[in-house]
């Protein structure tokens, strides 16, 4: 199934991934946010820029990275697995979701309310290797 998306429906997948218990599953499987210096930077760039649309009462943490990564921003992840850091950018998420088996099956249940935290898990990991490996 090779099915494009726009990027308002990118950007609800990809803070559905985040919100909900993708990225804690990840965190169980031994992959975790890299806060580097880098890292906390573009965090509060992405964090005012929010703040300056004035359409948020609250900013999660997951809307904050969501706007990294539209800002084009790199999430980097230490896969303590393979002692690997690991990139997590729109452009290779894009890609892999569209080479992936199993992601557009994946993004459409969350377009369509079907995700869960498996969901979530699955996306990022493709997002970050091109297919689910841990989990």
């Amino acid at each position: 199934m090779n099915i494009q998306f726009n990027n308002n429906e990118l950007k609800k997948i990809i803070l559905n991934m985040l919100c909900n218990g993708g990225l804690n599953e990840l965190h169980y499987c031994g992959v975790a946010l890299h806060k580097d210096k880098a890292y906390r930077k573009n965090y509060e760039n992405a964090r005012r820029v929010l703040e300056k649309t004035g359409e948020y009462d609250t900013i999660c943490f997951e809307d904050v990275l969501t706007q990294m990564i539209f800002m084009g921003k790199s999430l980097e992840w230490n896969d303590s697995n393979d002692g690997l850091i690991v990139g997590f950018t729109l452009h290779t998420f894009r890609r892999n979701l569209y080479e992936s088996e199993r992601g557009s099956s994946l993004a459409l249940d969350t377009l369509e309310g079907r995700d869960d935290a498996i969901t979530g898990l699955d996306l990022i990991q493709i997002g970050l290797y091109g297919r689910p490996l841990y989990g």
